[in-house]
């Protein structure tokens, strides 16, 4: 077999700076990246909801005087809360092309602790 010294053959340092680069330019991909969130479009107003609920929640049980409209960056959002025959709304008028998302959760109310709803309209 005929060996030949320059065939296929790397030096160490240009191959350690090549895999090097491939590296950093990984990271930076990853820290580029790294807010996007992992959702589509098509589901903005369910994290929405769940965003609301979570912030306006203690032990389970959803405060209606805490719930704010944060909308999603680039979008518009209204939020109502109905129990024990009350209703608690934030933001806007939501227009009929909106995205909804509706939710059964324990609510806090001059009564007590009230099974009720909330529900989330998101639209740019």
């Amino acid at each position: 077999m005929f060996w030949s010294r320059s065939r296929a053959q790397v030096e160490p340092l240009p191959a350690l700076v090549a895999v090097s680069a491939f590296v950093a330019a990984l990271g930076l991909y990853a820290v580029a990246f790294h807010d996007v969130p992992l959702g589509t479009e098509r589901d903005v107003e369910t994290q929405a909801l769940s965003s609301v609920v979570e912030d306006s929640s203690t032990a389970g049980v959803l405060d209606p005087t805490a719930v704010m409209a944060d909308a999603p960056r680039g979008h518009e959002m209204a939020v109502v809360v109905r129990a024990d025959g009350s209703e608690w709304q934030t933001g806007p008028s939501p227009p009929t092309t909106a995205r909804t998302a509706t939710e059964q959760v324990l609510v806090r109310t001059a009564s007590g602790e009230q099974v009720g709803r909330i529900r989330v309209w998101v639209w740019r």
